[in-house]
């Protein structure tokens, strides 16, 4: 009777066990999945930063030519799609009395997020002699 009593309560220990380390699971498990997710668009950011700040360097410069940069234009808006992210381009000319003022806007896009929107603008000088 004593050894019933003995096994018993070392099968309940067990099940004890069991159940925490099956708690332990569930969460670490979401815990690293969490901390997949924003790796990943960590390193998608970074990527997608790296991209839009040299196509604002060639705009700044003048030097922008969508096709080279693999973008397409769409309603005015120029779209390009790349490795796990996708950067829009909107542009607004401004004329003025001494030249133009030509200003973009590059927006990043993960996974249906705005990651960053990156401002820029260049002034073009006219009829100055």
């Amino acid at each position: 009777m004593k050894n019933e009593k003995s096994s018993n309560a070392l099968l309940i220990e067990l099940v004890i066990v069991l159940f925490f380390f099956i708690l332990s699971f569930a969460v670490l498990s979401q815990v690293f999945a969490g901390a997949y997710v924003t790796e990943n668009r960590a390193e998608t950011t970074s990527r997608a930063l790296h991209d839009a700040r040299n196509v604002n360097a060639l705009m700044q410069t003048g030097r922008f030519l969508p096709q080279e940069e693999a973008f397409r234009e769409e309603n005015g808006v120029y779209v390009a799609e790349r490795d796990g992210y996708t950067l829009r381009m909107e542009m607004k000319d401004e004329s003025t009395s001494c030249g133009l003022l030509n200003r973009w806007t590059i927006e990043a896009h993960w996974k249906g997020e705005v990651l960053f929107s990156l401002p820029g603008a260049r002034y073009e000088v006219t009829g100055y002699e």
